[in-house]
């Protein structure tokens, strides 16, 4: 099993997991995204690192409006 095959086996239960043992999970991760300034009806530019499941820049995505990117 290479790395790529260890991570993703393992993606699908980890954020639930997270949920389970971070009793403020939802509640963190809801402050996160509220807590960006900034205008929110303007494409706000992103950078996701990767270091994790992708769960917060997916959330913050959801929140505000999608912007083509130059790659």
């Amino acid at each position: 099993m290479n790395i790529q095959e260890a991570f993703n086996s393992a993606a699908g239960d980890y954020d639930n997991l997270r949920r389970i043992l971070i009793p403020c999970f939802d509640d963190f991760y809801k402050t996160a995204v509220e807590i960006i300034p900034g205008d929110w009806t303007a494409p706000l530019k992103v950078l996701d690192l990767g270091a994790g499941t992708g769960l917060y820049s997916g959330m913050v995505q959801s929140v505000f409006p999608m912007q083509s990117s130059p790659y």
